[in-house]
């Protein structure tokens, strides 16, 4: 079995049966050593992304329908519709609640 989803499961065990692991001791080394972990998985994920796509080179992307119709609908329609939403919210009874402070 691949080991993320190894530890997908051992979380998932773990949320689900409401085990607290403690901070303590060298268990607070090992805490703080994964804690550091998980925050560099989104940088050097980015990282091995833009690696992948520096090697294939830009020449290689085609825009076909298929992919116009997905970048419009992800870069136009849904913040349209995420925009209509909020105003469609903003106008009902009571509004949306701000985190704005009001002065």
């Amino acid at each position: 079995m691949p080991a993320p989803l190894v530890g997908f499961l051992v979380a998932l065990v773990f949320l689900l049966l409401r085990i607290d692991v403690p901070n303590i001791g060298w268990l607070s080394f090992a805490t703080n050593t994964l804690d550091y972990v998980g925050n560099l998985v989104t940088p050097l994920s980015l990282i091995y992304i833009g690696i992948v796509l520096a090697k294939a080179g830009l020449g290689s992307i085609h825009f076909d329908r298929d992919s116009i119709v997905a970048l419009l609908g992800r870069f136009v329609l849904a913040p349209a519709v995420m925009f209509a939403i909020i105003m469609i919210g903003s106008g009902m009874v009571g509004g949306m609640p701000s985190m704005e402070p009001r002065h």
